[in-house]
């Protein structure tokens, strides 16, 4: 794996199926995961800041306080993950799929939360402030969301989570 690592910081893994396989406390920062499949995956601890992960799968991922700080999970898979103490500020979850995940103690802080699904997901101890919320806007010519979005404080986060 680390001989994949690009010279220049991050790793190619768009497409690549890595599911199962144990990453923990790996540097993935700035990488590309679009389209991976990491269903069980151990990520625990493991740095993805910046990283981009569009329609990526990490159904039953253990992502236990891995950094996950402005990562881009639009569209992406987070069944049954564990996400204890993970920290996801300023991350884009647009479209996320995270029933059942473990969510507890992360911070979602300054996150975009459009279109998630947290049915089952247990949230105890998280942090949910300053989110983005409501419209998911317009996408560009790439297919990116435009960042238009209403802002919204801690007093309307029970709106996102079951």
């Amino acid at each position: 794996m680390r001989e994949w690592l690009e010279d220049d910081g991050g790793l190619d893994a768009m497409d690549l199926d890595l599911s199962g396989a144990d990453l923990s406390g790996a540097d993935f920062s700035e990488s590309l995961f679009i389209n991976a499949k990491l269903t069980g995956t151990r990520l625990a601890q493991a740095d993805l800041y910046r990283s981009i992960a569009l329609r990526a799968d990490f159904t039953g991922a253990d992502l236990t306080e891995a950094c996950l700080v402005r990562v881009d999970l639009d569209e992406s898979a987070l069944r049954n993950a564990v996400l204890d103490g993970a920290d996801l500020v300023k991350a884009s979850l647009y479209g996320v799929d995270a029933s059942g995940a473990s969510c507890r103690g992360t911070e979602f802080m300054g996150s975009t939360l459009i279109h998630v699904n947290f049915c089952g997901a247990d949230p105890s101890g998280a942090i949910f402030k300053k989110l983005i919320q409501g419209d998911a806007g317009q996408r560009n010519k790439t297919g990116r969301r435009k960042r238009n979005s209403v802002r919204s404080d801690s007093r309307h986060r029970r709106t996102n989570v079951p």
